[in-house]
């Protein structure tokens, strides 16, 4: 099972994506429904595993081997991602953001109205953001020798990891409804207080992950 555990640092990395938390949040305080988060997690579950998938498929129809090309794509796109994290960071410091209240004031019109199928296809859609796709991708890419099994069960191990912290919170209010509602709402503030800087750090973060991986292999190769 050695390729599901090299799976864990790409899944565990999609965990920590704001986005999909910071909008969960706000669809559980608005809504005050549980079952609009299941979905969101359901939709953004069933995305991470058909990108993975179709990723391991195409591996196959290209005939793409595991090996230095591959370790070195995992480089040069880390490589890029942290030259974008810098690029947004230094943009960032010169221009004024908007403010916490706003950032709220506009997610929650959005949102507090959210249906069933709008969550469904809400969690889907964040499955395909890029940086998402490309550590879905990345995953994929350690399984190319792996039987179909193992892929399948690499998969679901990096979808229902990557949306654990989507999950967390829907279970939270599932349980105790209400009660947990001033907890969340502190949750949900400090995401949005520090978005900006959460943004840029993971896409520092899947860049270095990317890079440090395809490092080791080339190494251990």
């Amino acid at each position: 099972m050695k390729d599901v555990a090299e799976v864990l640092p790409f899944a565990l990395t999609v965990a920590f994506t704001t986005l999909p938390v910071l909008l969960t949040l706000v669809v559980l305080l608005g809504t005050e429904r549980a079952s609009r988060g299941w979905l969101i997690a359901g939709g953004y579950a069933f995305g991470l595993a058909a990108v993975f998938m179709l990723a391991a498929v195409g591996f196959v129809r290209l005939s793409v081997p595991r090996g230095p090309a591959v370790d070195w794509a995992l480089v040069l796109a880390g490589a890029a991602l942290i030259v974008i994290a810098g690029i947004r960071w230094e943009r960032r410091r010169r221009r004024r953001r908007s403010s916490h209240v706003e950032k709220h004031n506009r997610l929650e019109s959005r949102m507090q109205h959210l249906g069933a199928r709008g969550a469904l296809l809400l969690g889907l859609q964040f499955a395909f953001h890029p940086e998402n796709l490309l550590l879905a991708v990345a995953a994929s890419s350690r399984t190319i020798d792996a039987d179909t099994w193992v892929q399948v069960v690499s998969a679901l191990v990096f979808a229902v990891v990557g949306v654990s912290t989507v999950a967390i919170p829907t279970i939270a209010f599932t349980v105790a409804g209400r009660r947990v509602k001033p907890a969340l709402e502190r949750i949900r503030d400090a995401i949005l207080r520090h978005s900006a800087a959460v943004t840029d750090g993971l896409i520092l973060l899947v860049g270095l992950v990317l890079v440090i991986v395809g490092v080791w292999e080339l190494l251990a190769g």
